[in-house]
């Protein structure tokens, strides 16, 4: 029981910390495929977002693991540039990198089309008023973003809790998940019945997180829809 409590508050902190990450680099992300005017770059920002879909997530993590490991790129680097080399894999570094990559285009997805459905006259307006560039973008663009940075905030925080193959490969087997406890349970121990309990408690957390979100920013968000229509 000791164990289960800290893989599964280590698994809600992880969660949390890459969740806030990726909506925070999504954003601007998502800004950026909107807004730009030049082609090019909206090519190689929608290359860089779809590309990932492409390649399974064992195949990232593996990925992370020519470059963070030991022999890895990154040492490479560091060697090359006669560098005291480091060791990332099995800390908290490697697993926050894989599942920051893994799940930021499914946070940018979510964002693109509530940013895409923002009027650009309400931007230009705030900038004939005096606002800023960052000032129109607080103050105009993230409020109106709210359903889409719920929405990215949702899919984020679940997808992450359930995620089995980055904690596994990059934690080297110290920082597992609920998933890699819940496999060890049925694999290791064949412990079905704990096994199904910690499915059903993993599933009713991340609902209960879905519920709560809805509660705080859905209601608001349609309230705010509605006020403005």
């Amino acid at each position: 029981t000791g164990t289960f409590y800290t893989v599964f508050v280590r698994t809600i902190m992880y969660s949390a910390a890459v969740t806030a990450g990726c909506v925070a680099l999504a954003i601007p992300y998502a800004y950026l495929v909107v807004r730009t005017d030049r082609t090019l770059f909206r090519y190689l920002l929608l290359f860089g977002l779809f590309v990932p879909f492409f390649t399974g997530v064992i195949i990232r993590a593996y990925g992370w693991l020519i470059i963070l490991g030991e022999n890895g790129l990154l040492n490479w680097v560091l060697g090359t540039l006669s560098l005291p080399t480091v060791s990332f894999l099995g800390t908290p570094v490697a697993v926050l990198l894989g599942l920051l990559q893994y799940l930021l285009p499914f946070a940018v997805l979510m964002l693109t089309p509530a940013i895409a459905s923002i009027d650009t006259d309400l931007e230009r307006a705030a900038k004939n008023c005096g606002a800023n560039q960052w000032q129109t973008f607080r103050h105009v663009v993230l409020p109106l973003a709210r359903p889409g940075i719920t929405a990215a905030t949702i899919v984020s925080f679940t997808i992450c809790m359930a995620n089995y193959s980055i904690p596994d490969l990059l934690g080297g087997g110290t920082l597992s998940f609920v998933a890699n406890f819940i496999y060890n349970q049925v694999f290791g121990t064949l412990n079905y019945p704990f096994a199904a309990v910690l499915s059903v408690v993993l599933v009713a957390v991340a609902s209960s997180f879905v519920l709560v979100v809805f509660k705080m920013y859905g209601t608001g968000t349609l309230g705010v829809e509605v006020d403005e229509a």
